[in-house]
């Protein structure tokens, strides 16, 4: 009696599966068949043991064949438990928030990164492009084909590769910031399961040698300048216009005139895309300073700005400027873009005036944006104890970048002198300009036909 019951009991508490969640496959024996074309005898059907388990992240039936060294029964029943351990703790770590596994290869993922960039410059693009075209040449060698391949150990490796590859510490860091943007985007949206942002800060960039920031000099300043009214005053020996209207020889400019634009620039510190993109409907020549007196201002647009915020940008640091932007109005009629000078054009007449009109070297237009900020920064005149702030204000930078970047850069500046020209020593070359400027619709229609 006491054994039917111990029989029973056995029989109703069912047997606690080794492995559960994970079913060995016994192998099929191979089917042998005639192919009908060749006539060749041809085998099917699997030839060894194998796994079936549904995957935790994709809620897919995963069937995997084992390694051919696990030759005993013992052997493929601890591989199965293994493996339904790994998949109740993957379970336990989604239920938790995991992110789960899609799947997604590198290059769609990339291609993702880039849609979101849509609102990005081009140049930017092409910048970003340099250091992630990078990345997946390196994944196609190492066979990291997906987003769910990519574990901290692997991004670590990339970096020991990629600084064998650049050429100086300033190219690896650019590389490595746009990979880490990269991986950052792919971070946030759920597509690598194996990687955080602790993992992400772990990749440093090397440390590069910090240099002051180039800017022009006063006397570069007026080099500068006097290098556009050359290039201004440059005209056509003869043209076709001239000869069949019996015009005098010599009248048609060669170039757009860029002394105005340049001058421009130098007082406000604007950006090139900023100063070629102001439209007069962001300008007010008669908005007032603290004092109740018309100084102007005008608007630079978060479109239009690296930082994507707008600023206001006063004109009371130069009286020079007041009037060149008044001229400016005269000329064009108030309407439409300020300057008739696109990005390109400012690119290349930037070449002409260093190649061809005797312009500094280290003359450029954003060189031309650290001359403002510098000179606002330790001139003791014109924002006085708050120099600091109210240049960050007009330049669009923050307080602590002025003080790092610019501030101590120059010494000994007469704090009786009250404006950027007078810092600058340009006085004279703003007058010359401003004039040139007064007088430019007859010279447009020139330069028109």
């Amino acid at each position: 009696m006491l054994a039917l019951v111990l029989a029973l009991e056995k029989q109703a508490v069912p047997k606690k599966r080794k492995h559960p969640r994970v079913t060995l496959v016994k192998p099929i024996p191979a089917r042998e068949r005639i192919d009908p074309k060749t006539g060749e005898v041809k085998r099917s059907g699997a030839t060894w043991w194998g796994v079936r388990y549904r995957d935790p992240d994709s809620g897919k039936i995963v069937r995997k064949t084992l390694d051919r060294t696990l030759t005993t029964i013992v052997d493929r029943e601890d591989y199965a438990v293994r493996e339904s351990e790994r998949l109740g703790r993957r379970r336990l770590e989604l239920e938790g928030g995991a992110v789960r596994a899609t799947g997604t290869p590198l290059r769609a993922a990339e291609k993702r990164f880039y849609a979101s960039l849509v609102k990005k410059r081009e140049r930017t693009r092409e910048t970003y492009a340099e250091g992630t075209d990078r990345f997946l040449r390196w994944a196609d060698e190492h066979r990291v084909r997906t987003c769910d391949d990519l574990t901290r150990g692997q991004v670590i490796a990339f970096r020991e590769w990629l600084l064998a590859e650049a050429n100086s510490a300033s190219t690896f860091n650019k590389w490595i910031r746009a990979v880490k943007r990269m991986l950052g985007y792919w971070i946030d949206a759920d597509l690598c399961p194996r990687l955080d942002y602790a993992d992400l800060k772990r990749i440093k960039q090397e440390q590069t040698a910090t240099e002051l920031r180039g800017f022009l000099s006063p006397a570069k300043a007026r080099k500068l300048l006097e290098a556009c009214e050359r290039h201004d005053a440059a005209t056509y020996a003869l043209t076709r216009e001239e000869k069949a209207e019996s015009e005098a020889e010599g009248s048609t400019p060669r170039y757009q005139p860029i002394s105005g634009f340049a001058l421009f620039v130098l007082l406000t510190g604007c950006r090139l895309n900023e100063a070629v993109g102001l439209d007069w409907r962001d300008v007010d020549l008669d908005a007032l300073d603290h004092s109740g007196k018309a100084t102007g201002q005008f608007q630079i647009r978060a479109a239009h700005s690296k930082t994507k915020k707008p600023r206001t940008v006063s004109l009371s640091v130069s009286p020079a400027l007041r009037r060149l932007m008044a001229a400016q109005k005269l000329r064009t009629g108030g309407r439409g873009k300020v300057w008739d000078v696109t990005e390109d054009e400012a690119k290349g007449a930037l070449k002409r005036l260093r190649k061809d009109y005797g312009a500094p070297a280290s003359f450029t237009w954003q060189a031309l944006r650290r001359t403002c900020s510098t000179f606002l920064v330790n001139s003791p005149g014109i924002f006085g104890g708050a120099s600091a702030y109210m240049a960050a204000k007009q330049l669009g930078h923050g307080v602590a970048v002025m003080e790092r970047n610019y501030s101590g850069l120059v010494h000994g500046i007469d704090p009786t002198l009250r404006n950027l020209e007078s810092v600058l020593g340009i006085k004279e070359h703003a007058t010359r300009i401003v004039k040139a400027v007064s007088g430019g619709p007859k010279r447009l229609r020139a330069v028109a036909r």
